[in-house]
């Protein structure tokens, strides 16, 4: 802009002084006529920053490395041409804190609605927050840059990528209740309250048959009861990225570390730090081990520690498992601290008798601490080390991301 009115005013002065040095009207008048100009589509410009309508719409969701446009749908009407709009947008990845910057630019010869997208590449999920603002109308010459008064806010969810993970059920997580055990995904193993009744099904206990309704009604009649009120396997995702400093997600840095390759994953230690990549299987694996609980029939807690807080639901449908997905998403990746510390701090020792947790780093020594209290199988998605599986005073399962991406990798419980 700068340069395109140093250029009109040399024209214009150099117009002025030629008409005043010659006396040619003929000059004078062409001084006139372009100074009118600069000043109607001026006049012009200012109007429609005013008039002008300028909606953002975005879709709800996109999953990891998919672009999801942002559209810009503008109304206003005018006979004059008034040049381009140029917008801000600043994005922010709510869960792992990144942000980065872009501009929109859009003409328009403002006689009727149009529709313009800007695509932007997703490659770490979460909630992303898009925040659109300083706007400016600028007019067809170049000359003036007019601020308009419209701001807006989006946001939609960046899924993690899909994996599959088979599930090898040596045996099935159970409960101790009254010097008995029962069977915490199935009604009719808890006495902790009556439900109702139903006809006897293979595989009921013996001890629910309701006797009574059985010789009134002439066929086994068992007593349903409900189910316990809270489940005692937890599958816990690991949201401690131990990444010292600023983390500035932006094109730029995005090249100098695909340059460079000075982020390393999965370090055995403490203070390393993990990769949006990493993380992103993370949450994948995650949650794709509380489906696979789900389809064997295994009711379970699903959960994260978010700033020392175990937020977590219970799993008894799809509905749920998606309904965290979404929470989980909007959850902010701690920086620093240690997730076995949070464990204990959170009591997950004293709630839940088989714990998995989820992790980018593998914690040797840490978990040892939380074993020694409760039941634990400890999950690695790692970009660098192969599919393996533990055995010690608990176990670790490490699964390669290639693996997860082939839909290859079994696990025990």
């Amino acid at each position: 802009m700068i340069k395109n009115r140093i250029v009109y005013l040399s024209v214009l002065a150099a117009l002025i002084i030629a008409a005043l040095f010659n006396g040619s009207a003929v000059l004078m008048g062409a001084a006139i006529v372009l100074a009118a100009i600069a000043a109607i589509s001026g006049l012009s410009a200012r109007r429609m920053a005013k008039k002008l309508e300028i909606q953002y719409k975005t879709e709800g969701v996109c999953t990891v490395d998919k672009q999801i446009p942002v559209f810009a749908y503008v109304k206003g009407r005018s006979f004059l041409p008034w040049g381009r709009i140029r917008a801000r947008l600043s994005w922010k990845n709510m869960m792992i804190g990144s942000s980065w910057e872009c501009s929109l630019d859009f003409p328009s010869n403002g006689m009727q609605e149009q529709i313009f997208s800007l695509d932007n590449l997703n490659r770490s999920c979460g909630k992303i927050s898009v925040y659109v603002h300083d706007h400016q109308c600028m007019d067809s010459l170049g000359l003036f840059r007019i601020p308009m008064q419209i701001e807006e806010r989006l946001e939609y969810l960046t899924y993690p990528p899909e994996v599959s993970v088979g599930l090898a059920i040596l045996s099935r997580p159970r409960s101790d209740f009254s010097d008995s055990m029962f069977d915490q995904n199935r009604r009719g193993n808890d006495v902790t309250d009556i439900f109702g009744v139903r006809d006897y099904e293979a595989g009921d206990a013996i001890h629910s048959i309701h006797w009574k309704m059985t010789e009134k009604l002439d066929k086994l009649i068992v007593k349903e009861f409900s189910k316990p009120s809270r489940y005692h396997t937890i599958v816990l995702i690991d949201l401690h990225r131990n990444l010292p400093g600023r983390e500035v997600e932006n094109a730029e840095d995005i090249k100098k570390e695909e340059k460079t390759k000075a982020v390393k994953e999965n370090k055995d230690s403490k203070g390393q730090s993990l990769s949006a990549n990493t993380m992103n299987y993370v949450v994948a694996t995650g949650m794709a081990i509380s489906r696979v609980l789900l389809q064997n029939g295994i009711g379970h807690t699903v959960g994260a520690i978010n700033a020392g807080v175990l937020e977590y639901d219970d799993v008894n449908g799809e509905d749920d498992c998606l309904n965290f997905q979404d929470k989980l998403l909007s959850m902010r990746i701690a920086r620093s601290g240690d997730i076995m510390s949070d464990a204990f701090a959170a009591g997950i020792w004293q709630q839940y008798s088989k714990v998995i947790i989820v992790s980018g780093i593998v914690r040797n020594d840490d978990a040892t601490g939380l074993m020694h209290a409760t039941d634990v199988t400890l999950v690695v998605p790692s970009e660098t080390l192969p599919d393996s599986h533990e055995k010690g005073d608990f176990e670790i399962i490490t699964l390669a991301l290639d693996s997860l991406k082939s839909g290859k990798c079994t696990i025990e419980i």
